[in-house]
């Protein structure tokens, strides 16, 4: 028996967004730009949906410590998809320099 919405449906639902464009801009991009443009628009989205998130998750937080906040597991949701979106993203970047730090030490 489930009472109310599913809350990990209603959390996959509300990053899945998020990987579709970052899926799209690969498919778009991939023909008509260099690879840095490419790079530079995939980490832009993600950053972008980062700070779209955080921003949500302030504006809950903010709504808890004044007492306005109706829909709490609505702000834990927002607070854990800010920071999957925050790990992601120092997880790229992490990526992206082991693999420069990989090329340099390539012997020409």
């Amino acid at each position: 028996m489930r009472i109310g919405d599913d809350l990990f449906l209603q959390s996959i639902s509300t990053i899945q967004p998020t990987r579709s464009r970052l899926d799209m801009t690969i498919d778009d991009d991939t023909q008509n730009k260099a690879p840095e443009a490419l790079f530079k628009n995939i980490f832009q989205d993600s950053w972008n949906a980062y700070e779209e998130a955080s921003a949500v998750s302030k504006e809950m937080t903010a709504q808890l410590v004044t007492g306005q906040l109706e829909d709490f597991p609505g702000y834990l949701i927002a607070g854990e998809k800010s920071s999957m979106l925050f790990e992601l993203n120092i997880n790229m970047r992490t990526k992206v320099l082991d693999a420069y730090s990989e090329i340099m030490r390539f012997q020409v």
